[in-house]
């Protein structure tokens, strides 16, 4: 995709950055499937199916608001 956009391909409408951004979420989505998966499947026995389904989910969206967080302190 870089070579393409270093080309001038779809570059006027974005194409590049659009493809680029879409394989990363994919790729993070991909990785907190994969963990909860596993964390269901080598749950430790005083943890609930509840916390190791939710587990995922909710490292995902720490890692969002901790990645918004440290970026608007960055900004400043």
């Amino acid at each position: 995709m870089l070579n393409l956009q270093s080309q001038g391909y779809g570059v006027d409408k974005g194409i590049p950055s659009l493809v680029i951004a879409a394989a990363s979420f994919d790729d993070i989505f991909a990785i907190g499937g994969f963990s909860i998966c596993i964390a269901l499947a080598i749950k430790g026995e005083d943890t609930s199916i509840l916390y190791s389904a939710m587990h995922g989910p909710i490292s995902i969206m720490m890692g969002i608001i901790l990645g918004l967080l440290t970026g608007s302190i960055m900004s400043l």
